[in-house]
């Protein structure tokens, strides 16, 4: 992506997005990425680092494995291996066969997953094996970075003697410290050493009667270090030993520079397939970080901003514990200017930034803080006119670099480039520099780029009402404290509230009247008209809003009637049933019985039928309610057969099902399903939602089969 001016990236802040990201980054190779981050040029490489940021997120959020990344940064071994008779020290070698492990793990998973994982495969699927790089390494130096006693004979022979001197030297000295300890001649600490050799502390008043080589004195002179003459023999032997061993080392140590030097554009590469890999993982959890996510790419043009955030702004917010206004806006080939007004404060240059820095992010290839429904176009240029470009040395003033600028955008606009003017035309006469604002924005449209612009000026605003291309936006204010919403408004222009503001902070009314009354009618009026435009929109809003929560508790009261009406119904469904029936003809009987007894003079009689009518009543319950316990019990029971049945001949068909490509099926006792995409080698492609993965044929349990499919 070409950028102007030179410090274009600066004025969105996108040194502080590289410094999140920076630090996210483990390894030394993704930090040095992370400083070189530009917007990319070429759009394949864009369309590429995008995918694998895409695939590695997904790897992520869904806690799905993946290898770990932890390597050790070679920039120094790599300098140091292109230098012709160079020397790496074991340590290095260890950190070179630590990177190739990790690379080599890391081939093996993506080549297993490459299907599913394309583009994070493309990171590595050229890489040479490096198997006899590890071996090479792993035949000469320990884990601890030693050189193996096995990686020459000669070493082997030197450490041998040396063992058996030193063992030697031992035995003896231990002899002579006993004897010396005995006698009382030695300081509490006994022995010492001196240049690799082992001296005896010796009291001072005794160092003449022990014959040896004294090597020193301590600085109180109390006691002196002599090395007894028995052992120099020995200890020179000792030293010779430890020569030939670091010469034959040495040996070693250059032999396999040289050879592992002939690896080397596959370290380089190595190296830099695992620094891509730290970097992707890092642009991963700072999107994570972020709730970023990949917008879809619009081919016609279009670029639509759905619930999203400046990240920046969210950041500094969040440590107030306070949350961000989200921004909604759309631009495409008939709108592709848009004009911002309204008063100073109201979030007009932070809603042209928020669109700014998203593109930069986006065409960095990072993922980026937008919702569900937002599209984002590839832009090949972004042109930026934001901030105070005075120079001392051009001797340029703020208006005339504002017309440098606004040359270049002339000169190379076109359809892909993204235009970002804040506070259009300022810096100079306001009627003259209006005039020539309205001039260079009506040459800008003939070249048609996409881009966001700010301004107060009426004309510009007429102009962005008037002509196709461009439209207007304001930034919405509250009309009875004039307290900015932060909402962007898209489709009518804005008000200053320059006199509003004046008079809400108390500026005198005359002083007010006086500085309309220089002012054209003409200016005044659209001035007016505007705030009352932005008065009946912010009005309408508030219908509208007060409207949707008529209808929302509208449509509350409508299903709690309609569950009122259901559950009506059912009672009258449940009085309509002919058991309910029997017993409201029973209550009815007994009823008019209790009726009579009330009424008749013979109370006995009476009351016999009823005794003997409660008790049919009773009996009648009782026989109707162990009916209806008997009826459910067989139900139960026919159920309880009928699940046995159809269990035992599901286990059956699974059983017999052999995975065929189509088939839903799920991994051993997994509960998510996926279908069958592939069959190949006692191994299946199996597709689980935004996922793909290769697994055994012994490990597939078919849950489903494929319409037509055969047992």
């Amino acid at each position: 992506m070409k950028l102007y001016p030179k410090d274009a990236l600066d004025r969105f802040e996108f040194d502080h997005i590289k410094r999140k990201l920076f630090a996210l980054c483990n390894s030394e190779a993704a930090r040095d990425l992370v400083q070189n981050l530009v917007p990319y040029s070429d759009r394949n490489e864009l369309e590429l680092r995008l995918k694998q940021s895409e695939e590695l997120y997904s790897l992520e959020v869904n806690q799905l494995f993946y290898p770990e990344i932890a390597f050790p940064g070679l920039v120094n071994e790599i300098k140091w291996l292109k230098i012709k008779g160079a020397k790496l020290e074991g340590d290095s070698f260890i950190k070179i066969l630590k990177v190739c492990e990790v690379i080599k793990g890391l081939y093996r998973f993506l080549n297993e997953q490459k299907q599913s994982l394309p583009a994070l495969f493309e990171i590595v699927k050229n890489i040479e094996d490096p198997s006899k790089l590890i071996k090479m390494i792993d035949l000469k130096i320990e884990a601890n970075g030693q050189v193996r006693s096995s990686a020459t004979r000669e070493l082997g022979d030197i450490r041998k003697a040396l063992d058996s001197e030193r063992l030697k030297s031992k035995k003896k000295f231990d002899t002579i410290l006993k004897r010396y300890k005995k006698l009382g001649w030695l300081r509490e600490f006994d022995e010492s050493y001196y240049n690799n050799r082992r001296v005896l502390a010796v009291e001072s008043e005794y160092k003449r009667k022990i014959k040896g080589i004294i090597h020193g004195v301590s600085e109180s002179g109390r006691s002196a270090f002599i090395e007894p003459m028995e052992m120099v023999e020995i200890n020179n032997h000792i030293s010779s030993l430890e020569q030939d061993e670091l010469m034959e080392l040495n040996r070693i140590l250059r032999s396999l520079t040289a050879e592992v030097a002939n690896f080397l554009p596959s370290i380089v590469f190595y190296h830099k397939g695992l620094g891509m890999i730290d970097f992707t993982r890092a642009k991963v959890r700072l999107a994570i970080s972020m709730d970023a996510r990949m917008p879809e790419i619009s081919k016609n043009g279009e670029v639509i901003l759905v619930n999203t955030q400046h990240p920046i702004l969210s950041w500094f917010l969040e440590k107030e514990n306070k949350k961000s206004i989200p921004l909604n806006l759309k631009l495409n080939k008939e709108d592709r200017l848009m004009v911002i007004s309204g008063p100073n404060a109201g979030g007009k240059s932070i809603a042209l930034k928020t669109l700014g820095i998203l593109q930069i992010m986006l065409q960095s290839g990072l993922l980026i803080p937008v919702g569900e429904g937002s599209k984002m176009f590839f832009f090949d240029q972004l042109f930026v006119d934001i901030g105070d470009d005075q120079s001392i040395e051009y001797e340029l003033s703020t208006y005339s670099s504002r017309l440098v600028k606004m040359k270049y955008f002339l000169e190379f606009a076109n359809e892909k480039t993204l235009v970002f003017i804040d506070e259009f035309g300022t810096g100079s006469d306001p009627d003259l520099g209006g005039a020539l604002a309205e001039v260079m924005l009506k040459e800008i449209l003939k070249h048609r780029p996409y881009g966001m612009i700010t301004t107060h000026y009426n004309n510009i605003k007429v102009l962005a009402e008037n002509n196709k291309g461009i439209i207007n936006g304001s930034m919405l204010f509250e009309m009875q404290t004039l307290a900015p919403l932060f909402i962007l408004e898209q489709g009518h222009p804005g008000s200053s509230f320059t006199f509003e503001v004046a008079s809400k902070i108390g500026l005198s009314k005359t002083l007010i009247q006086e500085a309309k009354d220089t002012v054209s009618d003409q200016k005044v009026n659209f001035d007016r008209v505007l705030v009352q435009l932005q008065a009946r929109k912010n009005e309408l809003n508030r219908k509208n809003r007060q409207l949707s929560q008529n209808q929302k508790l509208l449509s509350k009261e409508l299903d709690k009637t309609k569950n009122e009406f259901l559950l009506l119904e059912s009672k009258l469904s449940e009085l309509n049933d002919p058991e309910n029936q029997k017993r409201i003809e029973h209550g009815n009987k007994y009823i008019r019985l209790i009726e009579s007894y009330q009424k008749s003079k013979n109370k006995k009689d009476i009351l016999k039928r009823i005794l003997i009518a409660s008790d049919k009543w009773a009996e009648n319950i009782k026989k109707e309610k162990l009916k209806d316990e008997s009826e459910k019990l067989k139900e139960k029971q026919s159920r309880i057969r009928k699940n046995k049945r159809e269990r035992k001949k599901e286990k059956i068909e699974q059983e017999a099902w052999i995975p065929e490509v189509g088939d839903l099926a799920k991994i051993g006792s997994g509960k998510q399903s996926g279908e069958i995409m592939e069959i190949k080698k006692g191994k299946a492609l199996v597709h689980f939602g935004a996922m793909k993965t290769i697994v055994d044929l012994d490990k597939i349990v078919v849950v489903k089969k494929e319409k037509g499919s055969k047992k």
